[in-house]
């Protein structure tokens, strides 16, 4: 699967006192999308584990091609979001989203994650530093 990717786009943001600041800066955008699960589906378990499987691999690929950024420039932040319209989530988005992740921080060599400053974007903010903080504990997910 070849992730797609734009890099070095011209951004702007805001500062933490929610004034937009003039300082110009580059960032890379992966796009990933999801695979809508219906639990109304005759194969609801089918598409969760295929929704999941894709998840997986469009987070490792954004990863790997920030490691690939971080061997030229230095340690690379990346920020992951969730795809797809999570209005209407259920109960078992977060562990979904974090079991997703997990799996995909837990495919990178622990010397290719320490490249890296993994983050999560949420809309719930302590969801978000639950989550961001899992993640800067690699030892949970490390699978080499």
């Amino acid at each position: 699967m070849q992730p797609l990717v734009v890099e070095e786009v011209p951004a702007t943001g805001l500062q933490r006192s929610k004034n937009f600041t003039t300082a110009i800066h580059c960032v890379h955008l992966a796009f990933a999308s999801a695979v809508p699960v219906d639990p109304q589906q005759r194969n609801e378990e089918f598409y969760q584990e295929l929704s999941k499987a894709l998840l997986v691999a469009q987070y490792f690929g954004a990863m790997k091609r920030a490691v690939e950024k971080a061997e030229l420039k230095g340690k690379q932040k990346i920020y992951l979001v969730p795809p797809g319209d999570w209005g209407d989530r259920g109960d078992n988005y977060f562990s979904f989203l974090a079991l997703s992740i997990s799996e995909a921080v837990g495919l990178l060599k622990t010397e290719d994650f320490q490249k890296l400053d993994v983050r999560v974007l949420l809309e719930d903010a302590d969801e978000q530093k639950k989550l961001s903080a899992e993640i800067r504990n690699k030892e949970l997910y490390d699978t080499s």
